[in-house]
């Protein structure tokens, strides 16, 4: 009786030892690719998402965080939202966890930003009107055939210059 009492209260049993973890998530990387290939992303999706909400703070999860945001930013997802991409890989790498994806991860956050501010018009039913050129642009374009003048005009003295020394006095 006095071992029982020793003994620790079930919290070991519920944590998955991390081979078990490791297999779990080869097998769900496996189920996830065949959902992909096929198009299903919201089951691709789902899948990442649970094996996330068992496997808490483990590398693994983590790497299914970085999944899902990869495949969020795949065109031919239909459901595909930079904007939900980003943030997923937002929280990928505020994550202490090592990584071998934070590289990609940062790149992929860079191309979901990029995404996004083209998909804004568009998402809003606002089509971007033609670019006008702004007052600074004129101006500067003022400036620049100016300064093409005046250089044109110190050019044509210079060569007036080199003429009248060329020739020689009598």
């Amino acid at each position: 009786m006095l071992v029982a009492a020793c003994a620790p209260l079930g919290t070991a049993s519920t944590l998955p030892s991390p081979s078990a973890t490791a297999a779990e998530w080869t097998a769900v990387q496996a189920q996830v690719s065949r959902d992909v290939v096929a198009g299903r992303y919201v089951a691709a999706d789902h899948a990442l998402m649970e094996f996330e909400q068992r496997n808490p703070s483990t590398a693994e999860a983590l790497d299914a965080e970085f999944y899902r945001a990869l495949y969020k930013l795949d065109p031919a997802n239909p459901g595909s939202a930079p904007r939900d991409a980003a943030g997923l890989l937002e929280t990928f790498l505020a994550s202490p966890i090592v990584s071998a994806h934070r590289a990609d991860a940062i790149v992929l956050r860079r191309v979901a930003g990029a995404l996004d501010v083209k998909l804004i018009p568009v998402a809003s039913g606002v089509t971007p009107a033609p670019a006008t050129p702004k007052a600074d642009d004129r101006t500067k374009d003022e400036e620049l055939v100016r300064l093409k003048e005046e250089l044109a005009k110190a050019n044509a003295e210079l060569d007036r210059i080199k003429r009248r020394l060329a020739t020689p006095k009598p």
